[in-house]
């Protein structure tokens, strides 16, 4: 064998070592990728189980939220019921008569349920108010559709004591039925915090007072006239956004609030949306659309609001 075949046969075996290298390289990255698509896979079945536990707790979330205002409305409820039995042991009523009846009066008042589907969450909406009053034995009965709990019986019973000491009218001989009526059929509808308009409308039933149409207010009512706080106050200015008021009357110290802001994130290349929470002045916030947003400590100040 000479020179020239032994360069020939040295070439072809390096053609041949780098072909048989650059096969090998091929199906070791077909392996390479096939082992990527198996972990992006199993990337994907973890995210799914990560968006089915955020539901779950999500779920889970508001409906703490909902026990949570339940036992809040049964403590106010017992601590008005102690209020009633103070009140009248003081005998603090003046006794003034009423004029003709029966006394009939509306107003809408904003107010919170809890809309189960697709997940629980709460809905504000505007409820309308009725009023009726006539002769009677001192009954004070509270109509809902939907159904609400005790908490609102205890609150009708207090509104009706401080309207009396408001405007010095008698209700011993009369008989006051309260409407609520509702557009939707909710789970849920908060209670108490009706309590302040409750006897806002009581007083200017009494009176025959000329009214404003155009504002709102939500807070309970304590047996002293002081508006106390209440939740939802968020979802009761879209309440009032909705029936096209113009002003809402909340109670004092309640004007800062937290809403929870949905946003796209990004997690391993898939984008997800997740609630974050956002403090934000409720004026500000309401008066972009249109809506003032004022705070009121007590029922006489409320009151001033309303009286045209």
């Amino acid at each position: 064998m000479n020179e020239t075949e032994r360069k020939h046969r040295a070439l072809a075996f390096v053609f041949i070592f780098i072909f048989v290298l650059s096969i090998l390289l091929v199906c070791f990255q077909y392996l390479s990728i096939r082992d990527y698509k198996d972990e992006l896979s199993s990337y994907r079945e973890e995210l799914k189980k990560l968006q089915s536990k955020y539901q779950e707790l999500e779920e889970k979330h508001y409906a703490e939220i909902r026990q949570l205002e339940y036992y809040k409305q049964q403590a106010r409820y017992y601590m008005d019921e102690s209020q009633d039995y103070q009140g009248k042991l003081l005998g603090r009523f003046s006794g003034k008569k009423l004029g003709h009846e029966p006394i009939i009066r509306q107003m809408e008042v904003p107010t919170v349920g809890i809309e189960m589907h697709p997940h629980p969450h709460m809905v504000g909406m505007p409820l309308t108010l009725s009023l009726e009053i006539r002769s009677g034995k001192g009954s004070i009965l509270v109509d809902t559709q939907p159904k609400t709990g005790i908490d609102l019986q205890g609150s009708a019973r207090t509104a009706c004591r401080v309207a009396e000491e408001l405007t010095g009218f008698d209700l011993a001989n009369k008989d006051v039925t309260i409407s609520f009526r509702s557009p939707l059929p909710l789970d849920v509808v908060d209670g108490p915090s009706a309590g302040a308009s409750m006897t806002i409308l009581m007083s200017v039933a009494m009176e025959e007072a000329l009214t404003r149409n155009d504002v709102m207010l939500t807070g309970t009512i304590n047996q002293d006239g002081s508006i106390g706080q209440v939740g939802g106050i968020v979802e009761k200015a879209d309440a009032a956004l909705e029936s096209g008021k113009k002003i809402l009357l909340i109670p004092k110290g309640q004007m800062n609030q937290i809403i929870f802001r949905r946003v796209n994130e990004s997690v391993l290349g898939f984008n997800i949306t997740v609630s974050k929470p956002v403090r934000v002045n409720l004026n500000e916030y309401c008066q972009k659309k249109g809506l003032e947003v004022i705070e009121v400590s007590d029922i006489e100040e409320a009151l001033d609001y309303f009286l045209l």
